[in-house]
Parts: C-alpha cells; structure tokens; sequence
C-alpha cells in the first residue's frame, strides 16, 4: 500500500499510521512520552495550507504538543531523509531537536 497519498484524503492511513508507528513509540516531541497510541497524526504543512498527507508531512503528536504546533504557533521542521525533528518557539528560540533514535523505544 502507498505511504504518500498526497491530496486524495486528508486524514492518515491505517498503512501511514502503522508506518509511523513502528518509527515512533510516543509523541514525536524530545522529552515526550506520551504514547502513540494516545497522539494525533499531525501534518507539518496544514492540509488547509496544501499540505499532502505523505509519510514526510506527518509526525505524531499527544494532544498537549498538537495544540502547541496550532495555537501555540510552533514551528516543526522535518528532514524528511533522517527525520529529525526541529522544534522552534514563537520567539524564534529553538525548543527541541530530537533525532528518531532518541524516540524509539521497544513496544
């Protein structure tokens, strides 16, 4: 099955959301251990805003991060070649950058 659905639907799949599961044992956010079963599917480019639901525009988020990234107006940066995550604040001030490794964890 497609990992990259691009505009056909706006919400994951069950295949992205095992994909990302098995990259992600929690909350995509450094420090974070909400569980990913309890997080959102978030696109880092809004689907609002054009963004694809593809693998490299997803990231799981718990409910408390999920809000920071809308109402909180962080600023998330994926590479989508290592996956490593840049969390940056509305000041400009770097919040977190957590690399995959540093998420896994055995399920």
């Amino acid at each position: 099955m497609p990992l990259d659905v691009g505009r056909s639907r706006r919400l994951a799949t069950k295949e992205q959301r095992i994909a990302l599961r098995s990259m992600y044992a929690t909350c995509a956010i450094d420090g974070c251990d909400r569980h990913f079963d309890d997080c959102h599917v978030h696109h880092l480019k809004e689907w609002d805003d054009d963004g694809f639901t593809d693998l490299d525009n997803l990231l799981p988020l718990c409910s408390h991060h999920h809000h920071q990234a809308h109402e909180g107006r962080w600023r998330l940066q994926l590479d989508p070649s290592t996956r490593q995550l840049t969390v940056t604040l509305p000041t400009g001030q770097q919040h977190s950058v957590a690399h995959l490794d540093l998420r896994r964890q055995a399920a």
